[in-house]
């Protein structure tokens, strides 16, 4: 069913493909028209953006000039008209600024007695702070006393109170340790009963089924013996009866009686209704011996599986006995069969559950106590600390208050030394100084800006005037180069037939829209082309084939895959297996910290390890290789260009990566995909003439590949014996088309072949006869 699965989809496949092709093919006729007319709006418009449009783009551009540059000569005269009024306008600003000459000078004495005292006014205005910032600190320091005061209070209530809370819970540890023992082994103990009642009885009932199963086949190979006896035995008994008859059933007259040697035979003895033969009695011996034997066997296996049996309820019965008389049990089991150890034994495993939930509820309040004294002592830890800074800050605060008075003293006998000054404060004296300093800056300035400002109108005036000059001259000439351009514009419009500039413009686009529509046409030739070879391929390959349903076929291959059976354990199994691994994951998390740590040191080790050994993720690769993996991979690339063109698109090669780190690791191992099929498969799977194609194609690109690679060596000859016949027409002419292009591309190819339709199609040849005396050869230059 699988390989006729594997034939329908192949079908279903091939006539899939054909559709598809067929739709392709009408679609693209129903675009041809538009395509047709596109590629001629393509042809003016290419004439327009690359012939006519430069030219219009450069006369655009000098009639651009020309107005820009009358522009210009409008701008400059108007700005040299400006700039003679304004030159009159600066000479009698700086007469009228040099009047202030004398008022200036005053100004400047003034600022410099306030600079000689700012030193002064500083230390006097630091002093004023610096008594705010200590009447501030004061404060500062009586509501810190307080707050100290309050905040020890709290602290030493909740000193004692947690000294109560600790005194109370200090048993708690020891408590959950034992407790912690207690479960553990009611888990352990728990885990071995189950293993007892829920697999080693179900092992018990089965091997006393196949004991049973066993014992039934020894009745019936034994009573096959016994009937196979009784037939021996009566056939030899019946044997004996009828030998005379046998010995008298060939005699006639003349001839001699074996037993009594006489020639006459009066009244020979005659065969009896039963009678049997010699061959007939050995068969009879052989079924005997055979029935014997198998009795024998049966007999043999019956009683290995009995005394397994007894074996295996010996353990049970000894496994039993050490479970119920653990001391959390500790039952009598003196004188008591297995049957009744395994009735106790359910009994235990329910007073063990219980025991088990009651062990986790308590070990979870005593867990939750334990952490409530370790709290308890960490804030009471950091209590006794906080108490200690407490007094450290009391401490401080009292110098801190003592620092206080002693500067305020000194800053007040400083504050009387400096009453003196012309301004109560710096402040008042820099404002002072800034207006001062900003009425000699305005004076000094205005001198300053109006000699500048009259200076610079003379200057550009005299610019303006040798600009306006060379504007002129530059006009004349941009005038005539625009005549000129406007005239090859015009005669290159009328040569291409565009009636106007704007019918050009129009038509005009940019480089990457011609591209695209380039690129657009050629990709629907192409598909028109692909579409016609695929389409005659594809008629071909669904020549005869019919659809058939896959799905049913699939159906058929799961339900007969679908025969799988799956042991289950109990569920009371696997409740002992989480318990029991949640107590190893709780050891496990324990150790956590110092497992991540060695876990990241040999993270950082085994990189270093396996970049020195050259391991990859997958498999051990040596440079070498690793090196020639890389060169294959190049070959098959090039052996690709020429495999692809001599399948029709549908093989191509790849080197196959999962073979890293397989046994034979070779690195060098090649698979093909099928672009029919969508799928990957082995080399070895290819036909005659696909291996062919393959093995001539990585030839080749072994050739490419040298000739690249070798820094100028050539391979510029090449021999290709025989493997032409298993080659069909089609792949022939593909495959010479291949080996020509090769010649055009300065390489020698010589083929050796005898089919007839190769040797047609080659006309440089050599011919060589087989003749009695030797082989001849004659050169055809096809000339």
């Amino acid at each position: 069913n699988k390989e006729k699965l594997a034939q329908a989809e192949t079908n279903n496949a091939f006539i899939q493909r054909l559709k598809a092709l067929q739709t392709e093919q009408k679609e693209l006729s129903e675009r041809a028209p538009e395509i047709k007319a596109t590629e001629a709006v393509l042809d003016r418009q290419k004439t327009a953006s690359r012939e006519v449009n430069p030219l219009y783009v450069s006369w655009a551009k000098k009639a651009s000039e020309v107005s820009a540059t009358e522009d210009q000569i409008t701008a400059k005269t108007t700005e040299k008209e400006k700039l003679e009024k304004q030159a009159v306008r600066f000479d009698e600003q700086l007469k009228a600024a040099e009047s202030r000459s004398d008022e200036a000078e005053e100004i400047k004495k003034k600022i410099l007695k306030i600079t000689e005292d700012e030193k002064q006014y500083e230390k006097k205005d630091l002093c004023e702070k610096s008594l705010k910032a200590l009447a501030e600190d004061r404060k500062k320091i009586a509501k810190e006393e307080i707050m100290l005061k309050e905040n020890e209070k709290k602290l030493k209530n909740r000193s004692e109170e947690l000294k109560k809370s600790i005194a109370s819970l200090e048993e708690k540890p020891l408590e959950k340790e034992n407790a912690a023992i207690f479960g553990k082994e009611c888990r352990r103990l728990s885990s071995d009963v189950k293993t007892i009642l829920d697999i080693q009885v179900k092992e018990r009932i089965k091997r006393a089924g196949d004991l049973k199963a066993k014992q039934e086949a020894y009745k019936a190979a034994y009573s096959e013996y016994e009937t196979a006896r009784n037939e021996l035995a009566h056939a030899e008994k019946t044997l004996e009866c009828c030998r005379a008859g046998i010995l008298a059933k060939d005699l006639k007259d003349g001839t001699k009686c074996p037993v009594c040697g006489s020639e006459h035979h009066p009244e020979p003895a005659v065969l009896p209704d039963e009678s049997i033969t010699e061959e007939e009695l050995e068969a009879f011996k052989t079924r005997e011996i055979e029935n014997h034997n198998r009795s024998s066997e049966a007999a043999t296996a019956a009683g290995v599986a009995k005394n397994a049996l007894s074996e295996y309820e010996s353990q049970m019965t000894k496994a039993s006995r050490e479970c119920l008389e653990h001391e959390l049990l500790n039952a009598s089991t003196d004188d008591k069969e297995l049957d009744e150890l395994l009735v106790e034994l359910r009994s235990a495993d329910t007073y063990l559950s219980v025991k088990i939930r009651e062990n986790m509820i308590l070990l979870d309040s005593l867990e939750k106590e334990c952490k409530l004294l370790s709290d308890s002592r960490s804030e009471f830890d950091e209590i006794t600390n906080r108490l200690d800074s407490i007094n450290s800050v009391k401490e401080a605060l009292t110098e801190k208050k003592s620092a206080n008075e002693s500067l305020t003293v000194a800053n007040q006998t400083t504050l009387k030394e400096l009453s003196s000054l012309s301004y109560p404060d710096k402040k008042t004296a820099e404002q002072e100084k800034a207006a001062a300093q900003k009425t000699y800056d305005e004076i000094t300035g205005l001198i300053k800006t109006s000699a500048e400002a009259k200076n610079n109108a003379d200057q550009d005036l005299k610019a303006i005037s040798g600009e306006l000059k060379v504007l002129l001259e530059a006009l004349q000439t941009q005038k005539k180069d625009e005549k000129d351009l406007l005239d090859s514009l015009n005669a290159k419009l009328a040569e291409h037939k565009f009636a106007s500039c704007e019918e050009m413009l129009a038509l005009v686009t940019d480089e990457e829209t011609l591209t695209q529509m380039e690129n657009a046409i050629n990709k629907f030739k192409t598909a028109q082309a692909t579409n016609k070879t695929q389409l005659e391929q594809a008629e071909k390959d669904a020549s005869g084939r019919i659809l058939v349903d896959v799905d049913e076929l699939k159906t058929l291959c799961e339900a007969q895959e679908a025969e799988v059976t799956d042991l289950r354990t109990s569920e009371n199994v696997l409740k002992n297996r989480i318990m029991t691994n949640a107590e190893k994951k709780k050891n496990i998390d324990s150790q956590r910290n110092g497992f991540d740590s060695s876990r990241h040191e040999f993270s950082i080790c085994e990189k270093l390890y396996k970049l020195v050994r050259g391991t990859t993720s997958n498999g051990k690769i040596t440079l070498e290789q690793y090196i020639q993996a890389a060169g294959f991979d190049g070959i098959i690339a090039a052996a690709n260009r020429r495999l692809l063109p001599m399948s029709d698109q549908q093989f191509e090669m790849r080197r196959k990566k999962e073979s890293i780190g397989h046994k034979s690791n070779t690195f060098l191992d090649l698979e093909v995909i099928d672009h029919y099929t969508g799928k990957s498969r082995p080399v070895g799977n290819l036909s005659g003439g696909e291996s062919f194609k393959a093995s001539l194609s990585l030839a080749l690109g072994l050739s490419d590949t040298v000739s690249s690679n070798q820094g100028g060596v050539r391979m510029d000859a090449l021999f290709v014996d025989e493997g032409f016949g298993t080659l069909d027409q089609k792949s022939l002419e593909t495959t010479l088309e291949v080996l020509t292009g090769l010649t055009s591309a300065n390489k020698l190819v010589g083929v050796i072949s005898h089919r007839q339709e190769l040797i047609a199609g080659i006309p440089q040849q050599i011919r060589v006869e087989k003749t009695p005396d030797g082989s001849n050869f004659k050169v055809d230059l096809g000339i």
